[in-house]
């Protein structure tokens, strides 16, 4: 087991984001309803670096807002006129934000860090350690 020097943000779906999702992919509709609970439930995590107060993730949170939230929305619309505009309050207003102030890797696998503009096609692994 190793402890990463980082805190982790889980981000859950709000009903707002779900509607939003809903209004720019209509065809995706199906899709949307099948990973409605996910969204809700289980969510995705973002590392930040290691924190120790609450102001801390707080922080965090303001000073990664727009590019998690350009992660999430991504995923459901490529077309970024169609995005509202990007800030913590609209962070908080679509999803539950989740705090963890320490994370551990229980795998025996390196950490792989993967340039996420490369993901999807022949993705290439940029570091491991």
């Amino acid at each position: 087991m190793k402890m990463l020097n980082r805190s982790a943000l889980r981000l859950r779906a709000k009903p707002a984001f779900l509607e939003w999702c809903a209004s720019v992919a209509p065809d995706d509709a199906d899709e949307l309803a099948a990973l409605k609970a996910q969204l809700e439930q289980t969510g995705t995590v973002y590392l930040v670096p290691e924190v120790e107060s609450e102001q801390d993730f707080m922080d965090a949170v303001v000073e990664n807002a727009q590019d998690i939230l350009t992660n999430e929305l991504m995923a459901w619309c490529v077309d970024n006129s169609l995005w509202p505009e990007l800030s913590a309050e609209l962070l908080e207003n679509w999803f539950t934000i989740d705090t963890e102030l320490m994370c551990f890797d229980l795998s025996n696998q390196p950490l792989l860090l993967a340039d996420p503009e490369t993901l999807g096609g022949d993705g290439e692994i940029v570091e491991s350690f």
